[in-house]
């Protein structure tokens, strides 16, 4: 994978954890019938509903990554399948990390 696609994969990977603390955190800024929220409901909605796909369509390319990337070795590649189908928000940036973002010669990384 070419270094600048690696790069936007690395940015759109962390969307998904980025959107989750927002979410939490606009959940929690909610005092019924003190304020009205700050976002319509409908705009959150949209929102949800887009990081959802975005999470569904990243989960799919990291487990052909991590099926087809010889960096992945073969007895962790059902681990790793696992993790990011169980833990895809969570796990994406640190399979980013480890196994597409390009490594330096000379260079190992644990796991």
């Amino acid at each position: 994978m070419s270094r600048p696609l690696s790069v936007l994969l690395g940015l759109v990977s962390v969307l998904p954890l980025a959107y989750v603390v927002y979410f939490i955190s606009y959940v929690a800024s909610l005092k019924p019938g003190v304020q009205p929220p700050p976002m319509p409901f409908e705009r959150v909605f949209s929102l949800h509903l887009a990081m959802m796909g975005l999470s569904i369509l990243l989960t799919v390319i990291y487990l052909v990554i991590a099926y087809r990337s010889p960096q992945v070795p073969n007895e962790r590649r059902t681990f790793w399948a696992v993790v990011l189908f169980m833990g895809n928000v969570f796990a994406f940036p640190v399979f980013w990390y480890l196994f597409v973002w390009p490594r330096r010669p000379g260079v190992e990384r644990a796991l």
